[in-house]
């Protein structure tokens, strides 16, 4: 009876024992399941963050294509700017040239009016001396024509003296 009672109790013992196991392997298989579906949702989680990094990526190289583009643009809009600024100073200086030049050609243009003036005054001289010129002129040929008159006169006095004392002579 006391090996019975030794013997039921290692089966009481074996039983809760195998109660425990079981408890422990259904425990287990409950682990396991939890830790499937974890499996399962951590590739899911990885199939996301991986369908991430790749959108991420196209983003990415998007925003690279962008920032080339407008690089290339900025640099463009600074070599127009230095193309401008050129320019600018370029048609500065020749606007500062230009200026210069009016102001030789506005006193290249008094003293070609004071010149004028002058000249005007040196003709209206010249003409005053011309006919002055002319007037003596007239007055010497008058003069000459009067004495050509009165040699002419003169002469035929002569020639008619020179007849007389001929005449005279011959008498």
């Amino acid at each position: 009876s006391e090996a019975r009672g030794g013997l039921e109790s290692q089966v009481a013992t074996a039983e809760e024992a195998k109660k425990a196991h079981e408890k422990s392997i259904a425990a287990l298989q409950k682990k396991a399941e939890a830790a499937s579906k974890a499996t399962e949702l951590f590739k899911d989680q990885v199939a996301e963050v991986r369908a991430t990094l790749k959108s991420e990526r196209s983003r990415i190289g998007t925003l690279v294509t962008e920032l080339e583009f407008k690089d290339r643009q900025l640099k463009a809009a600074e070599k127009n700017q230095r193309k401008r600024e050129a320019v600018h100073k370029k048609v500065h200086a020749e606007l500062k040239a230009l200026k210069e030049a009016t102001e030789l050609l506005e006193e290249n243009k008094r003293e070609l009016e004071d010149a004028n003036g002058a000249l005007l005054e040196a003709k209206k001289a010249l003409q005053n001396s011309l006919n002055e010129a002319e007037k003596r002129k007239k007055e010497t040929k008058e003069e000459a024509d009067r004495a050509r008159d009165e040699a002419k006169k003169s002469q035929e006095k002569q020639q008619r003296l020179t007849g007389v004392i001929s005449v005279y002579k011959e008498e």
